[in-house]
């Protein structure tokens, strides 16, 4: 502190520059004239710099860190702790060095304390953060000191932007709550009413030119408990005309348009896929493939500013003395390039990318025993490089997350390493996460991820795809004998709640009943599947849920949660053919497509109340309008009882657990984009558009 304190007393008296009065209290925009149009209006420098093609650009001398190089803001302004920020900026430097940007306000801490790695070329910086400290005098400076040599450094298109939500309330949408992209004609039709009122209620089915054209009576429902709300039940179930531009309207109340097609989840299906390839690491994202929108630079092969994932090292001893406690390393660096990126930021994960993967796989397995056969998802089927090679493009899609699996492996030749003071050989052990800091801080630090030290689980779902795959002996000995065969179906689906990458025993059970074997039991395999789904349809069937949703409580990523019951329940529905858990199933679906409290569709591009502000930091518009929006068939975490974030805090204390939810591009709690949520996503509607 004290060096920072002598930098900013430097910074005070060498600083000339215009003036500029401070920024509007409340006004989103914290910077002035951050693109340099009004000269060095608003900001000061030392030593002094010239505008150069819209940017500032300073002849920095060599210097030690600390010294008095430095572009900073002329005038203060208001931090508010909690609250969010962003700041926006290009940069580059005759040199690439590290330079330290920050918002002092001494003698507080800085509230943002972050580096930017300049390289030769411009490049566009993008830094959230939260005040930890009410900052009522604070500025932006840029601390350019630090560098051996003399360099040249240019900042422009400098913007930082406060998220308000004082006047924030949640939209609850129409009292008449559907799916909003519609329904199938040969399915099932609900919709819930918000009222008040214990007594039926007069519902009519308009078409787009308003005619009536179907009419009925609401049941009433009661409580809501998820929602609190009170709710009546619509049921046009009877019918079948396919159009678009459907209304329901009741009780003074006018639902959202929706459509009524057989061909319903075509493009959800394809969108929900193409999700994975937007998502890839060490590749170039190709504008001709996702529009120019979504083209992206090959992240993660070395390129500056990031290291890149080509010769990644373990964690350092001094790192792993502190989270662990013991100083684990190891002597190898892995090529760990392919891959998705997991969810908002740039991290890769074996568990995470372990379910979707084989949520991908099992969603092409399905379609070789369908009544529609693999025409669904054959090759050329998804815009990806890959297409046209005879591979179905599911499958090729799925090994790019495989490749980089079987790269996290710890090589065979590797020496013993120390684990919980002995040291072990962990020849073929996998590691769990790779993420790289000059991305963004790590979301957990490793030594703080959730532990489970039973992995019988993972045993029991590896034994079963080994068997299903190769018919080997030991294989099905290991399964049988692992204590997950004979389990309670409870435990075996982890039900309620139901499966996740924590709990993965369900995907073996899945496939065992689905994938044909010669195993002995498998009327009994099948049996557990019918039994979990009848334990599903219970939840969905209780009076106090109004919704028709597969879930009792609302974790993060709730919308997941809801999707992997609903597998569940339409795997049932193919073992049997029983027409109740088809439209049990069905009906789960409407949750995430806008029936539901809050009447919010979670999927980008479908709906009319649909997310908009996924938390990812490939998509984060709403805090730079040089990002795109999600794409299409990107699906957020959903409502989650204990959600917690900047946004979160701010406007969701109190909320109901249905209602917790807020759109917005800083709440990681409730909307997120996730690998694993998306492929459960891609899995339920691909089975939905074969009904």
């Amino acid at each position: 502190m004290k060096e920072f304190l002598a930098a900013f007393a430097t910074i005070v008296a060498t600083a000339t520059a215009q003036v500029s009065p401070a920024p509007i209290p409340g006004s989103p925009q914290v910077v002035q004239n951050g693109d340099f149009t009004n000269g060095t209006l608003g900001w000061q420098s030392s030593p002094s710099g010239s505008i150069r093609n819209g940017m500032y650009c300073i002849d920095v001398p060599a210097s030690p860190p600390g010294n008095s190089s430095y572009l900073r803001t002329s005038y203060r302004f208001l931090e508010t702790k909690n609250d969010v920020y962003t700041l926006n900026f290009t940069a580059s430097s005759s040199v690439g060095y590290d330079i330290l940007v920050q918002t002092p306000d001494p003698p507080l801490d800085p509230n943002l304390n972050m580096t930017a790695a300049l390289t030769t070329s411009p490049y566009p910086f993008s830094m959230t953060f939260s005040p930890a400290n009410q900052a009522p005098n604070a500025s932006l400076e840029f601390n350019l000191g630090g560098n051996p040599v003399d360099a040249t450094v240019c900042i422009g298109s400098v913007s930082m932007k406060r998220i308000d939500r004082s006047s924030w309330r949640q939209n609850y949408g129409p009292a008449l709550k559907i799916n909003q992209i519609g329904y199938l004609p040969s399915g099932p039709k609900m919709a819930t009413l918000v009222t008040n009122s214990t007594s039926t209620t007069a519902w009519t089915l308009n078409n787009a030119a308003g005619d009536a054209c179907y009419n009925g009576k609401t049941t009433y429902q009661g409580l809501d408990v998820a929602s609190n709300q009170t709710v009546s039940i619509i049921d046009f179930s009877g019918f079948a005309t396919p159009g678009d531009g459907y209304t329901l309207t009741a009780g003074g109340s006018t639902s959202y348009p929706f459509s009524i097609s057989s061909t319903l989840y075509n493009d959800l299906r394809q969108d929900s896929l193409r999700f994975f390839y937007q998502q890839r690491s060490g590749i170039a994202i190709d504008a001709n493939l996702v529009g120019p929108q979504y083209a992206r630079a090959a992240g993660h092969i070395q390129v500056p500013p990031n290291q890149g994932d080509k010769i990644v090292p373990c964690q350092a001893v001094h790192d792993s003395l502190i989270a662990y406690l013991e100083p684990w390393t190891c002597n190898y660096t892995l090529d760990v390039t392919q891959g998705w990126y997991d969810a908002g930021d740039q991290g890769k994960y074996v568990v995470n990318g372990g379910i979707a993967a084989a949520q991908l796989l099992m969603e092409y397995e399905r379609t070789t025993y369908s009544k529609n056969g693999t025409s669904q998802l054959g090759d050329g089927s998804l815009r990806i490089p890959e297409r046209n090679n005879g591979i179905p493009d599911v499958l090729d899609e799925a090994r790019w997350e495989l490749d980089f699996m079987m790269k996290m492996q710890v090589p065979a030749n590797a020496a013993p390493q120390l684990v919980n003071g002995t040291y072990l050989d962990l020849s073929s052990f996998a590691h769990l996460k790779l993420h790289d800091n000059q991305w963004t801080p790590l979301p957990t630090d490793p030594s703080q991820d959730p532990k489970r030290h039973d992995v019988t689980d993972e045993f029991y779902w590896a034994a079963a795809e080994l068997y299903l795959t190769t018919g080997g002996q030991q294989y099905l000995t290991d399964l049988e004998a692992n204590w997950y065969h004979t389990a309670s179906v409870s435990t075996l689906f982890s039900l309620p709640g139901g499966f996740s990458w924590a709990s993965v025993a369900a995907l073996g059970q899945l496939d065992l009943a689905t994938v044909p074997s010669n195993i002995s039991n498998h009327s009994a395999i099948v049996q557990t599947v019918v039994d979990a789904a009848d334990m599903l349809m219970a939840v969905q069937q209780n009076s106090s849920n109004g919704y028709g949703v597969f879930l009792t409580e609302y974790p993060w990523g709730s919308n997941s949660n809801n999707l992997n019951n609903i597998q569940i329940v339409a795997t049932a529905a193919d073992l049997t053919g029983n027409s109740t858990y088809r439209s049990a199933a069905l009906q789960g679906i409407d949750y995430v497509l806008g029936r539901n409290a809050i009447s919010q569709s979670y999927i980008r591009g479908y709906g009319t109340k649909q997310t908009q502000n996924v938390h990812s930091r490939l998509y984060a518009h709403e805090l730079d309008d040089r990002v795109p929006q999600a794409p299409p068939g990107a699906m957020a975490g959903g409502a989650n009882q204990a959600a917690s974030d900047p946004p979160a805090d701010d406007v969701l204390p109190g909320c109901a657990p249905q209602t917790c939810y807020v759109d917005d591009v800083n709440s990681y709690s409730t909307n997120e984009v996730a690998i694993n949520w998306n492929s459960a996503l891609a899995w339920v509607v691909g089975w939905a558009s074969s009904q």
